[in-house]
């Protein structure tokens, strides 16, 4: 049998799907339940074994966790007050430095 060639410029991708088997621990009416699930991140959907779990919002609590959990704070590089503090010292000291050497110059 011989393979069709196609011209791969015209190719045109209209969907990725990566099922990914995930388990999801979670509180339901204060019952601890595990539900398993496949999820396809790209299109931000779920698919729960359990189908009384398949509602839109149970599945937008998923994402909205997964967004608290992936997301770095806006400060996320910023240095611990110590490190200021560190700082402010060693800019002090080489200020001192400078002015003594220009007093003997």
């Amino acid at each position: 049998m011989e393979e069709q060639k196609s011209n791969l410029d015209q190719i045109e991708v209209l969907n990725v799907r990566f099922l990914m088997p995930v388990r999801i621990d979670m509180n339901v009416d204060g019952k601890s339940v595990i539900a398993f699930a496949k999820m396809d991140l790209a299109n931000k959907e779920i698919y729960f074994d359990l189908s009384w779990l398949n509602d839109i919002s149970v599945k937008e609590k998923v994402f909205d966790h997964l967004k608290i959990k992936t997301t770095l704070p806006e400060n996320h590089y910023e240095a611990d007050e110590g490190i200021y503090g560190e700082v402010d010292r060693a800019n002090t000291e080489q200020d001192q430095l400078q002015s003594n050497k220009e007093n003997y110059e």
